[in-house]
Parts: structure tokens; sequence; C-alpha cells
């Protein structure tokens, strides 16, 4: 009895064992990282109401991701943030907990170019961006840009800022 017990439990811990590399491996091809890409995108373009594209996601371990190629654009069809990539931490946990935005702990911006232009009605393009839902968001992380540039349009001239460096913590939402 008690050989047989150690034989069905070695068996379960193998099949175990099995399924989890599987997973690990799925998540590691190309054809999952384009399609949580493709996934991704369009969740950024239903949240902002506005058209976002994400490149590929690689799953760098159970608490990092790296993210490429991100554009977003206006309403008006204007790209306006554009990054090389993007590594995202966040806790494992915290997503098996079923809300991502509170899952993520920091999210670091590469080679940032954002185009901020006022438009010919008076409105500013980055306005599209923001959402007129008073909800509290529960992304409290911290963004930080690395090596980042923003060119800033109105009334025919234009303004351009390279190499920026900041962090914007959302842990206090008061402040």
């Amino acid at each position: 009895m008690n050989r047989r017990w150690t034989i069905t439990a070695g068996a379960v811990l193998a099949a175990c064992f099995f399924v989890a590399v599987s997973v690990w491996y799925y998540i590691g091809t190309r054809e999952f990282m384009e399609n949580m890409g493709s996934m991704v995108s369009e969740k950024a373009s239903d949240a902002l109401g506005v058209r976002a594209e994400i490149g590929t996601v690689r799953v760098d371990s159970l608490h990092l991701l790296t993210i490429r190629d991100i554009s977003l654009w206006d309403k008006k069809g204007k790209e306006i943030i554009k990054a090389e990539s993007a590594t995202v931490g966040f806790s494992f946990f915290g997503v098996l907990g079923g809300n991502p935005a509170k899952a993520v702990k920091d999210v670091d911006i590469h080679k940032l170019s954002a185009v901020i232009e006022k438009r010919g009605d008076d409105t500013w393009n980055y306005q599209d961006l923001i959402s007129d839902d008073s909800e509290k968001s529960d992304f409290a992380g911290v963004v930080r840009v690395d090596n980042g540039e923003i060119a800033v349009r109105m009334d025919g001239k234009e303004l351009l800022a390279e190499g920026l460096r900041g962090a914007v913590d959302f842990s206090d939402t008061d402040a």
C-alpha cells in the first residue's frame, strides 16, 4: 500500500511538472507573445478610447514583462505617443487576484517619443488620452521614463526637449 501511494504521488508530481513546463514553453513562444500583444492593444484601446498598438509582449519571469513597439494615437488619428519598449514589474500573486492594475508595481518606458499639439479648435491632442470617468484608478505603481523626447507644437512653432528622464509615483493620488 505504501509503495503504491509513493508511485501515485510521484506520477502526480511528474504530471504537474510536465504541465508547468508545457505552459512555460507556450508562454515563451512567438505565437503567444504576438497574441498577447494584440490582446493588450485591444484592452488599451478600450480603456483609453483611442487607437493603441503593441508589437509584442515577452514574459521574462513570473514578475516581469517586456512590451515592444508601443504606439498611441489621438482621436483625430495622429500618433501622439511612441515607445521602443517598456518593462513592467508586477506581483505574480496580485495578477492571480484578478486585478492587473493593482498587481503592477512599476513600469519603465524606454525611448519614449511624444508629440503634444494644440489643434486649430484650441484643444490639445493629449486631452484625448484623459478619461472622462471620475472613478479612481487601482494603479498605484511607479512609471519611469528613460531617454525620452517630447515635441510641443502650437501656432506653427515647435519646442523639442530630448534626453528626458523622470518618474511619476501613482501611489499617492491625493498629492
